[in-house]
């Protein structure tokens, strides 16, 4: 009885280590981890053109504002004709 039930714990073990193979998943996370610290730098160009693209919409959004002010000297009009 008690040699069935090593057994049995013996296979079930090993069918969980198939299954969820921990030196694969190791090495897996490592390969992760390099392949992120190589493409850190195409990453963050990539992130500071998105970052300078949105601020220049956002400036010129803020100057279409400012200078299509119907309360502006030269009159509004223009903020529907900016995009």
């Amino acid at each position: 009885m008690a040699v069935a039930n090593v057994q049995t714990i013996i296979n079930l073990s090993m069918d969980y280590f198939r299954r969820n193979n921990p030196v694969e998943q190791f090495l897996n996370s490592i390969l992760t981890g390099i392949n992120n610290l190589v493409t850190l730098r195409s990453k963050m160009k990539l992130l500071k053109y998105k970052y300078m693209l949105a601020q220049e919409q956002l400036n010129k959004m803020e100057h279409h504002i400012q200078t299509g002010s119907p309360y502006d000297i030269k009159g509004g009009g223009k903020i529907n004709r900016a995009f």
